[in-house]
């Protein structure tokens, strides 16, 4: 959402080159609870471990399909028998159902605030 207003720039750029126009989609801005941007965001490079960059399994990218309004199925959020304290699907398969589901359309028009984990 934050490059909207190059979008015009970009199309120019490229009719003069004479090269083909992509399809533009514009997602949301993620925001902390003060409304600041947090995507390409430092702040919270220090709470990603490279290891295991979804700690909470695909609890994480289950919170990332709700706020993107895709609506992944509530069983897929559950605890997982063996995981201790990890909940949710596995993240390949939260993949593969969006995947399959993703919608577009569905993505909200307006930046919004996400909770971060601690």
């Amino acid at each position: 959402m934050d490059l909207l207003d190059s979008t015009p720039r970009q199309i120019y750029l490229l009719q003069r080159l004479g090269l083909p126009i992509p399809t533009f989609g514009h997602v949301p801005l993620v925001l902390d609870a003060a409304g600041a941007k947090i995507s390409k965001s430092t702040q919270f490079l220090d709470k990603i471990d490279t290891a295991l960059p979804l700690p909470f399994g695909g609890g994480d990218l289950f919170r990332v399909l709700e706020f993107l309004r895709q609506a992944p199925p509530p069983e897929l959020n559950g605890p997982r028998r063996g995981q201790v304290g990890v909940t949710g699907a596995p993240a390949d398969e939260l993949l593969r159902w969006a995947l399959l589901n993703f919608d577009p359309a569905a993505i909200p028009l307006d930046n919004a605030a996400m909770d971060m984990p601690g």
